[in-house]
């Protein structure tokens, strides 16, 4: 599908340029049939992954822990895909589900769920998701890294996610989390344009970021990670 500039920021938010690289590899590495599948996006304050599946053809459990915004319902509606998603608030540590969808997508979520640094609260939540979806499902994840101490210095002192006490995970722990499941592929990206909270300077930034930065970064330099994990 053709993706306008309004449409990728609706389904992305924030440093669009980067975070958007996971949905090209999403729609190449998947095995399922997006516009056949049963979804369910985790942590979806802005219901952007969401926006973006129902565009698919999905059926979509939207959620987030304390419910949905009726601010993402209006953008929902804004692109006439109401009719393929309901609302739901679920708790990514306890889901009532499992076995039941062919497709769970989140972003963004595990920083927040393992404040004060619980790794074992970001790996359970993990844990919730494999148990919901159906063999051979799919978990669609884009996360954020470590990535380098000038990052970690970055965020403890000029960001609100800092300031919230997130914790970043590690390749090594992305790894230990997905052990789960049968197979597992991702790819990093981002690095100076996390440096900047205006938005049009991290547009610009990271285009410097895939063009130039991307080629010269160890992976585990970049802040972003995105993927697919296959139960």
């Amino acid at each position: 599908m053709i993706y306008s500039k309004e449409l990728i920021h609706d389904i992305i938010g924030w440093d669009i340029n980067n975070w958007f690289q996971a949905i090209p590899f999403w729609e190449s590495n998947t095995g399922q049939d997006l516009s056949k599948c049963y979804a369910l996006e985790i942590g979806a304050e802005n219901g952007g992954l969401s926006l973006w599946l129902a565009l698919q053809g999905c059926r979509v459990i939207c959620s987030n822990i304390g419910g949905v915004p009726h601010e993402t319902r209006v953008i929902h509606k804004k692109y006439n895909v109401s009719s393929l998603i309901e609302y739901q608030d679920i708790n990514a540590l306890s889901i009532q589900y499992a076995d039941t969808f062919d497709l769970i997508a989140f972003k963004s979520v595990l920083g927040g769920i393992g404040r004060h640094n619980k790794y074992e609260l970001q790996k359970q939540s993990i844990q919730q998701m494999y148990k919901a979806l159906k063999p051979g499902g799919e978990l669609f994840f884009e996360e954020n890294l470590v990535s380098t101490k000038l990052h970690m210095f970055f965020r403890k002192y000029c960001s609100a996610a800092g300031k919230d006490h997130w914790r970043y995970i590690t390749l090594a722990e992305l790894s230990d989390m997905m052990l789960l499941f049968s197979q597992c592929t991702y790819k990093t990206t981002g690095f100076i344009s996390a440096f900047f909270i205006n938005e049009r300077m991290r547009n610009i930034l990271s285009k410097i970021d895939q063009l130039i930065c991307s080629h010269i970064n160890k992976e585990a330099w970049n802040y972003i990670v995105f993927g697919i994990a296959k139960k």
